[in-house]
């Protein structure tokens, strides 16, 4: 076996261990998230986006392939966001959110869209700019519809 052979290997053990490990959290674990905190990831990761494509948007069809992933990452993401049950922990003033077997399906659907765009666009100006940007939505779309089942709690909460 080949060095390079030999690191695919590494690589795709390493990969599956981490996404096992990940996937496991999804399904055993409650998260508890700062409503204060919970737009971070998406404003981080809009700052990549903009910092990938300030170099790479040079025509329509750039845009258009890169609204179109972060349309489909919106979907993806609220998807996500609807399957997950949320609640209020008002003694640390936290969202508790649970994790569900078809929510976890749905993160691995987005991660193998993401990887399978990145791998079909390898070499490619788009290789760089989509997969971020499915990223972003995916984020954005799951943090959105917690955000609005947030409002909704505390809505009836204030009504008593």
């Amino acid at each position: 076996m080949s060095n390079s052979e030999m690191q695919l290997v590494i690589e795709i053990i390493l990969g599956v261990v981490i996404v096992g490990y990940m996937a496991y959290n999804q399904l055993a674990k409650v998260q508890y998230v700062n409503p204060a905190k919970l737009w971070r990831v998406p404003l981080l990761l809009a700052i990549w986006n903009v910092y990938n494509l300030k170099d790479s948007i040079n025509d329509p069809a750039t845009v258009a392939v890169v609204l179109a992933a972060l349309g489909m990452g919106t979907v993806i993401g609220v998807v996500r966001g609807l399957i997950n049950r949320v609640s209020f922990d008002h003694k640390s003033d936290q969202l508790v959110v649970f994790g569900s077997l078809a929510g976890m399906l749905v993160w691995l659907g987005g991660l193998a869209i993401s990887l399978g765009l990145r791998v079909f666009l390898n070499g490619t100006p788009l290789g760089l700019v989509v997969s971020p940007a499915l990223l972003l939505g995916i984020f954005s779309g799951w943090r959105l519809v917690w955000q609005l089942k947030y409002n909704q709690l505390m809505t009836v909460r204030q009504s008593f």
